[in-house]
């Protein structure tokens, strides 16, 4: 019977069952299939780039040892060029033939000694002094004399900067009967001070002492050179191109000046290389080590084989599994659609359900409850809404009647007296006052420029209670003061200040008003200089346990708090702050509310 049933939902195409199935078969080849290409790709990158890293590590100590044998070379032609025995022997011009040929001895001993230094390497060292001899190590004719030495194109680059040593790339040798090629350190010999010029040494290196340092890193099929910055290749792993001008020089030129990126993929040579570089420190050379990527490729297609055989296996047992969690999900489903169908027994909706499947019959059953349910929360929202505006209006009319008491007894006291001139202010600051609780509008919020007006009202009585002068100072921007607020929010916390600040120190007072703002929200501070308050009382207070006989309404300060909470949100709300002796800061936020 179970499996009818099944076989009927699969067949189905409106069925929840088949549609679940369909679309995990597609959920779950689509993402295998991706994983699997991803993965390969990725694999393939790593196996990339970690060969080479360790091509750019091994380039790293080519680089390292060849700057060894630089260092070896520019200590002796430092040692060369500050040897002021030399410097004699190199201005002696002699006419005797004999005490020429021992100053030549001399010279060619002290250059000798000199270039045990570079021993375990095959190298050139050719001196030409100031007098016009030329001294070479080892023996041999040289190719530049003091005659010709200037048709050289190196001649005038070497005379430009005499400080310094001039690297010239590998070429022939510079002595007949040698055919090796060799890269020349060149450098003018001076004095120090004087400057004077007594000589010029070319000390050139076979470049087979570079090959030697790189020989044994040739593997894979990778290709390594050293090149100059103008494309002349100064040693190569093929022989044949030493000394030549790199046919590639543009392209790998423009790599090796892209500092940020010394290890990439490139094509070159109609196929793709691994490309590494380093620049030999002190120089313009650039050690370049290039890898085919087919060195690699068998072993990258094995990786994909087995990407590929895992991602069938993992689609196969994905398939499986999709077949029996669509079951498991499709069949709770099908049986709470049909006892939706059997609670709707009426004809227009079993008619309107055949064209629907399970997931619909059951959305529209949520659509319906849901919709039930927002009715009832709204009616919940609006009656508590009307809740808390009774209770608002309550308090609002809760006129203190020690208040009224007070200031009637104290308009009387001024007619006894004879103030009559201050009667009638006293009078109208009451009744602005009564205007705003129990003869004001319903609106909730009122503007700060109104909410200010009904502070000063309500200080003028005080004044005129308390027969001491309190200053109300208002530090409030004109555009600020069209912002809305909630009626009566500033009241209760003057009227906080009043009692519990200034009035106990039975001297005259400050009370200050400022308002600011910022990108959102509106901050009003009360500053008082009263007599302070230390935590309990500040506790007290905001709790409604300390009672102020003489409250003009029944508005206290959590009252406060809570309705800016109630209005604007958790964020908002206000802040005391107090010290004893020193005064009292309230410090209320609110956002801003569109301008009247």
């Amino acid at each position: 019977m179970k499996a009818v049933k099944l076989k009927h939902f699969l067949l189905n195409k409106k069925s929840i069952f088949s549609k679940i199935l369909l679309s995990y078969l597609l959920v779950i080849i689509l993402p295998v299939t991706l994983i699997g290409f991803f993965s390969f790709k990725a694999s393939e990158q790593i196996i990339s780039q970690q060969i080479s890293l360790l091509n750019s590590n091994t380039i790293n100590q080519v680089a390292k040892n060849i700057g060894f044998l630089l260092d070896q070379v520019i200590a002796v032609v430092n040692v060369c060029n500050q040897n002021s025995d030399l410097e004699t022997d190199l201005n002696k011009r002699q006419a005797d033939p004999y005490l020429r040929l021992k100053n030549s001895q001399k010279i060619q001993a002290k250059i000798q000694n000199y270039s045990y230094a570079l021993g375990w390497m095959k190298y050139q060292m050719i001196l030409i002094g100031a007098n016009g001899d030329i001294y070479a190590i080892p023996d041999g004719i040289s190719r530049i004399t003091p005659v010709n030495i200037a048709r050289h194109g190196w001649y005038p680059q070497m005379l430009q900067d005499p400080e310094r040593i001039l690297w010239l790339s590998t070429r022939p040798s510079f002595l007949k009967g040698d055919d090796d090629k060799y890269f020349t350190a060149i450098k003018p010999l001076q004095n120090g001070y004087s400057k004077n010029h007594y000589g010029i040494l070319l000390l050139s290196i076979a470049e087979s002492n570079l090959y030697d340092i790189y020989q044994d890193s040739l593997n894979n099929g990778n290709q390594m050179m050293i090149i100059d910055s103008r494309g002349r290749i100064i040693s190569h792993a093929k022989r044949e191109k030493v000394g030549e001008i790199s046919s590639e020089r543009r392209q790998l030129l423009k790599l090796v000046r892209n500092k940020s990126q010394n290890r990439q993929i490139i094509a070159l040579h109609h196929g793709k290389y691994i490309f590494n570089y380093k620049q030999v420190a002190g120089t313009d050379w650039y050690i370049i080590n290039i890898i085919p990527l087919t060195a690699f490729s068998k072993d990258i297609y094995a990786l994909g084989l087995k990407i590929l055989l895992l991602s069938l296996g993992s689609i196969l047992l994905a398939l499986a599994a999709a077949l029996f969690i669509s079951r498991k999900i499709a069949m709770p489903l099908i049986n709470l659609s049909a006892r939706i169908k059997n609670r709707h027994r009426s004809e227009a909706a079993a008619a309107k359900s055949s064209f629907m499947d399970e997931m619909d019959i059951v959305s529209k059953e949520y659509d319906h409850i849901v919709g039930e349910l927002e009715k009832t929360i709204n009616n919940l929202v609006k009656e508590q809404e009307e809740k808390r505006k009774v209770e608002l209006q309550a308090l609002q009319a809760q006129i203190n009647p020690h208040f009224l008491y007070n200031t009637l007894n104290s308009i009387k006291c001024l007619v006894w007296t004879g103030q009559v001139e201050l009667i009638e202010p006293t009078i109208n600051a009451l009744v602005n006052l009564l205007e705003q609780t129990i003869g004001g509008k319903d609106d909730e919020l009122i503007r700060l420029e109104d909410e200010l007006n009904n502070i000063r009202s309500y200080m003028y009585i005080q004044n005129i209670r308390l027969h001491c002068e309190i200053q109300l100072l208002f530090k409030v921007p004109q555009d600020l003061s069209q912002y809305k607020i909630p009626k009566l929010l500033l009241q209760p916390i003057i009227e906080n200040a009043v009692f519990h600040g200034i009035e106990p120190k039975n001297k005259p007072g400050r009370i200050y008003i400022y308002c600011t703002e910022n990108d959102s929200a509106l901050k009003i501070e009360v500053l008082d200089d009263g007599i302070g308050m230390d935590r309990e009382t500040i506790a007290n207070i905001f709790s409604g346990k300390h009672h102020i006989s003489n409250r003009f309404s029944g508005i206290g300060l959590k009252n406060v708090d809570e309705r800016l909470k109630l209005y604007f949100g958790s964020q908002f709300g206000l802040a005391i702050e107090s010290e004893v002796g020193v005064g009292t800061s309230v410090v209320l936020m609110l956002p801003k509310s569109d301008k009247s």
